[in-house]
């Protein structure tokens, strides 16, 4: 059996290298099969479960999507992903010490995915957004498998190799402590917006954190709620933004008012992650600010006004409490960075 695939001249060489490798690979038999090793940089991981990691080939293919997901369903219809599934025991993942360059953890529904397409507006910086193997990750507890599953991230693929970041989902803000066990010297910001805002947002449509069956109530110090109380959503966002304030001590961190969204990321943002973006970068990342983050192909328009317009006398009195005690902390904190 031959395989063909239409290259350019100027990647034939890579190609020519790749189905080399897929060819004399085990996983070269149009079927699932597990490697002992890592496949070369070119794949990163798509999933993990408790012994495996299942990989996705994307080449040189930059990470430009506000969702990771989003990157593997477009890399799903590559020819190669197609007909290879590649997997590997998690043993086999690439050791390395590679910490990222900034982490991005926020409130959700709060300017998050503004920040990681506008970091990813520059060529040289790969930015991973809320990713189900480093979610995996985190969920056992172990910086040195979360480090290891940032390492085969990190691996050149000949694109962003030089500014890593991550952004995370948001439960994960609760992790903070592995995340500095793993990466003590990496900074990181937690984005945040007013409360009733973002429970109209969850409200029109929940997102996944809100569904118990999702994501378990347990990952977020919570009791089994109704995904469709406001009651629950409150607490989801009140532990959400606990999670940033409980880690404030630990160090690196930086808090970022939706309010002050885009320019915050060129006066606050990447000073506080060590970068002064070149004159073609910067305009660039405005570029994308002027774009709605979650569907490009539109122009921003700001939803604030619509969204109060929205606020029912269920959500203004969900949000008091813990919710509006955790984000008056924020609020409070914000200008400050703890060395």
């Amino acid at each position: 059996m031959r395989i063909f695939a239409c290259v350019s001249p100027r990647s034939r060489t890579s190609a020519r290298s790749l189905w080399r490798w897929v060819w004399n690979s085990p996983a070269g038999r149009l079927s699932r099969s597990r490697l002992d090793q890592a496949p070369p940089p070119g794949w990163l991981p798509a999933a993990t479960d408790d012994d495996r990691v299942s990989w996705r080939w994307f080449g040189r293919r930059g990470l430009h999507d506000g969702f990771y997901a989003h990157e593997l369903q477009t890399a799903g219809f590559l020819a190669i992903n197609r007909l290879f599934a590649v997997e590997t025991p998690l043993s086999a993942l690439p050791s390395g010490s590679r910490a990222p360059d900034g982490l991005v953890f926020h409130m959700s529904r709060c300017g998050s995915t503004l920040i990681a397409r506008m970091l990813a507006a520059d060529r040289d910086a790969t930015v991973i957004s809320e990713a189900q193997p480093i979610d995996a990750a985190v969920r056992t507890g172990d910086p040195t498998l979360l480090r290891a599953v940032v390492a085969a991230f990190a691996r050149p693929r000949g694109i962003g190799e030089a500014r890593l970041f991550l952004k995370l989902d948001c439960w994960n803000s609760r992790a903070l402590p592995l995340f500095r066990a793993a990466f003590p010297d990496t900074p990181w910001i937690f984005s945040y917006r007013a409360p009733v805002e973002v429970m109209v947002s969850h409200a029109r449509r929940a997102g996944s954190q809100m569904v118990p069956s999702l994501v378990p109530s347990s990952i977020l110090g919570l009791a089994w709620g109704n995904p469709r109380d406001p009651l629950y959503h409150a607490a989801v966002l009140a532990s959400v933004c606990e999670g940033a304030l409980d880690g404030w001590a630990s160090g690196g961190g930086l808090l970022i008012d939706y309010s002050d969204l885009p320019e915050a990321v060129f006066t606050r943002v990447m000073p506080h992650f060590g970068l002064t973006p070149a004159c073609d970068v910067e305009a660039a990342m405005r570029a994308v600010a002027g774009v709605n983050a979650k569907v490009p192909g539109e122009a921003f328009t700001p939803d604030s006004e619509a969204k109060r317009r929205e606020i029912s006398p269920a959500i203004v009195a969900a949000c008091e409490g813990r919710l509006a005690t955790a984000h008056a902390r924020l609020r409070q904190l914000s200008e400050i960075v703890v060395p």
